[in-house]
């Protein structure tokens, strides 16, 4: 098997986390800003990083990896007035998407861990303060919670897909 390793720069900073990569070559992560104050998100393609804020990026942001689907859509989240909402964002037109949220939990709502290229978005969203984190899936522009899929952010995304009753190409 035949591999290239990429330098894909920074935003200024010192570092670059990659979170994922599609089947052709685009990248999502996090990038350090110039004089390490800070990171936002960016999206890699045709050798050009581009800051993506206000996705995952500022005071709250989510711990866990960006989604990237075939067709350069992101799933992530987004904070809105201080509330961080699970979202997806199309860096081809600069579309963002708030999902909206199944409850909150002091200003973090949920975050969107996966998109298939069909947009069927999953993720994580608070019920209430305190309580547990409970799977949502996202799709023709509704969100829907499965008490059947309890689901942690960090479950690869295809297993999380599988179990939000979603296949791929398609859904059940």
């Amino acid at each position: 098997m035949d591999w290239t390793l990429i330098d894909l720069g920074t935003l200024g900073g010192t570092e670059t986390f990659a979170d994922s990569i599609n089947d052709v070559g685009q990248v999502v992560g996090s990038s350090r800003l110039g004089g390490d104050q800070g990171s936002h998100a960016f999206f890699y393609a045709n050798g050009v990083m581009r800051d993506i804020a206000p996705i995952n990026s500022g005071e709250i942001r989510a711990a866990n990896r960006i989604g990237l689907n075939n067709l350069g859509h992101i799933a992530s989240g987004l904070d809105t007035g201080g509330t961080y909402y699970p979202a997806t964002y199309n860096p081809q037109n600069g579309q963002t998407t708030s999902l909206g949220s199944l409850g909150c939990m002091s200003g973090f709502c949920g975050v969107a861990t996966a998109i298939n290229d069909l947009g069927v978005t999953v993720g994580y969203s608070y019920l209430s303060l305190g309580g547990p984190r409970h799977a949502f899936i996202y799709r023709n522009g509704a969100m829907t919670g499965s008490s059947r899929c309890a689901v942690w952010a960090e479950s690869a995304s295809g297993d999380l897909m599988r179990r939000a009753g979603v296949r791929e190409g398609g859904n059940r």
